[in-house]
């Protein structure tokens, strides 16, 4: 048996231990939080907060939803959108430590090239292990699965046609080709299960790595064939390794494209929330009233309305409904590249990049490491992808920018796609003994400095939590409370709760505990799930529902941030209102809105 292959439990073991550490420091020392509130939205849609466990979770796949429905249904008090996303984070950092270590040490020698491609390994768990484990966000997640796969899959393409033809021409035993095989076979599972989880929990951070992978692929595809010298049956499985897995993934986006159906109530509100997005999202400079006056004025969009819509208070679709929402977004003039554009890009690099943050310094520490690695190996190819990654990588910023969709998760994710990749890359270069501009030395140093960061990053997300638990309103007992008050609907600014839910990455709330509560802005506000908890009350959405007390009239505003605009926005398109103050509830101001004589 080749040494390598002895070596395997070896380098398993040496890959759980470091990825575990990495897993147990994230979950114990450091606080983990959502990243944004949209994972806490995945959770409250699955777990049925307003009374039913939805499988449409509107930006994952449907297929998705039913699996969170039957895993809530035996377990609800596991949140399993968090649980999963760390199983499988875990699976792919752990996969990608150990054919890294196999890349490093071919023979099995367990030499200085094994110590070399076990420290880039390390570097890769301390640059990410923040921005995977602690601060928790399903498109960086599934940019980490996916890439994870991609890797995965090409090593395990590349190990079948080397050793196959390396077992041809040595006559090696059966035996060690079929335990070699075993454990190739045991990784490709890994490898599409993994791609296949990053497609259904946000297909367009699939996309995106798929796009970035693409220069390394057709890398391993040509040297496959000149391996070859003919389109054999190697080639060919190679190509079908890959073209199954965009079948696999044009299936998966059909299936949820047909689930969101006219006569469900989805396919309406998926136009109304696409509607949404572009407006605010997108569109979010024009709705600057100083600037544009004139263009918000001639869509009867009042200073006030511009607003409500920017903090995201759009939820009354009697006013802005769909079609309203598109004929705005439609007067909008074109955006072109301009100073302001190529600001605004400047400063969110600036913002993103120069920062003393674990990932940002792996990242560029490690461009700098595989360049040296690759050219002093005489790798042109693969110095050229790297290049051509780079390229690509400005090029997603641009396009960002140029969108209105910059945010710091489509750096990160980026970053969290090329530092394996690189990586992959840098440790096939040939290892020298000796006069290497980068050796392990090197490596070590640069792993000590990025700990270094991880620390800075320990206390200053330490302090975050000590701060967000002291000055942060008692969400959990106002959520106890309301949950014994099925009279009452209480219809909350979107603001004063955008944190609610930040540190609640393990907590699961109950079946039809906030079946009484909503906001007046999320992106699954007047989908089918609120409109049948607000249709109980009486009610068409949160701005009905403060307007006509709906059925019971007794509909509460919980506000700390915009309660006079929002009274203003009532009284400019609903009537004459006044706010009367209740008494203050666990830190949130309460209001009840009274129609008053005009």
């Amino acid at each position: 048996m080749n040494s390598n292959e002895k070596k395997t439990p070896q380098y398993i073991t040496f890959a759980l231990i470091v990825n575990a550490a990495a897993l147990a420091l994230s979950l114990i020392v450091y606080r983990p939080f959502f990243e944004t509130n949209d994972d806490a939205i995945f959770c409250l849609i699955a777990e049925g907060v307003h009374g039913i466990r939805e499988p449409h979770l509107i930006v994952a796949n449907i297929i998705l939803g039913y699996i969170y429905k039957a895993l809530y249904t035996i377990l609800p008090a596991v949140r399993w959108h968090s649980v999963l996303q760390y199983v499988f984070m875990f699976l792919g950092y752990t996969s990608l430590t150990y054919i890294i270590q196999k890349i490093s040490d071919p023979k099995g020698e367990n030499g200085k090239g094994l110590v070399r491609g076990r420290l880039l390994a390390v570097l890769i768990t301390v640059s990410t292990f923040y921005e995977s484990y602690v601060s928790l966000q399903f498109s960086k997640t599934a940019a980490i699965t996916c890439t994870a796969g991609y890797l995965i899959l090409m090593y395990v393409l590349r190990e079948k046609s080397i050793n196959g033809n390396n077992a041809a021409d040595a006559g090696i035993n059966a035996g060690r080709v079929i335990k070699k095989a075993g454990t190739l076979r045991i990784l490709a599972v890994a490898a599409y299960v993994l791609l296949i989880y990053g497609i259904l929990l946000r297909s367009s951070s699939f996309k995106m790595v798929t796009l970035l992978m693409l220069p390394l692929g057709l890398y391993e595809f040509i040297a496959l064939i000149m391996r070859e010298r003919k389109i054999s049956s190697k080639v060919v499985a190679f190509a079908v390794s890959f073209a199954a897995l965009l079948c696999v993934f044009l299936a998966f986006d059909t299936i949820n494209r047909l689930s969101y159906d006219d006569a469900s109530g989805w396919g309406g509100f998926k136009k109304y929330h696409s509607a949404t997005v572009k407006l605010i999202d997108r569109g979010y400079k024009f709705l600057d009233h100083d600037r544009y006056a004139d263009l918000l004025e001639q869509n009867g969009i009042s200073d006030n309305d511009a607003v409500m819509l920017m903090t995201w208070q759009f939820g009354d679709d009697d006013v802005w409904d769909t079609d309203k929402m598109l004929s705005i977004i439609g007067s909008f003039p074109g955006k072109q590249p301009d100073v302001e554009m190529l600001k605004g890009l400047a400063e969110n690099i600036y913002n993103d990049i120069f920062v003393f943050d674990p990932c940002v310094i792996g990242f560029l520490l490690i461009i700098i490491a595989a360049f040296i690695l690759l050219i002093s190996g005489g790798e042109k190819a693969k110095t050229a992808i790297m290049i051509c990654w780079i390229a690509m990588l400005a090029g997603i910023f641009v396009f960002f920018q140029y969108s209105g969709r910059w945010s710091h998760r489509v750096t990160a994710a980026a970053m969290l796609v090329l530092i394996p990749a690189m990586i992959s890359l840098a440790v096939s270069a040939p290892f020298k003994e000796s006069g290497e501009a980068i050796n392990n030395g090197v490596l070590g140093g640069m792993t000590a400095f990025i700990l270094i960061a991880c620390m800075a990053v320990l206390l200053g997300n330490r302090f975050d939590y000590n701060d967000y638990r002291r000055s942060a309103q008692d969400y959990r007992g106002f959520y106890g409370d309301i949950a014994k008050d099925k009279e009452t609907l209480y219809v909350a600014d979107t603001f004063t709760f955008q944190d609610a839910y930040k540190y609640d990455v393990f907590k699961a709330y109950g079946k039809g505990s906030m079946d009484n509560f909503v906001t007046v802005g999320s992106w699954y506000l007047n989908s089918p799930i609120t409109g049948t908890m607000l249709s109980a009350y009486g009610c068409d959405n949160p701005f009905d529902a403060l307007v006509t007390g709906g059925k019971t009239g007794n509909v509460v505003l919980v506000d700390n941030m915009s309660s006079q605009e929002k009274l203003t926005y009532l009284n400019e398109h609903y009537g004459s209102f006044e706010l009367e103050e209740l008494p203050e509830e666990y830190g949130f101001k309460m209001y009840r809105v009274l129609k008053t004589a005009e």
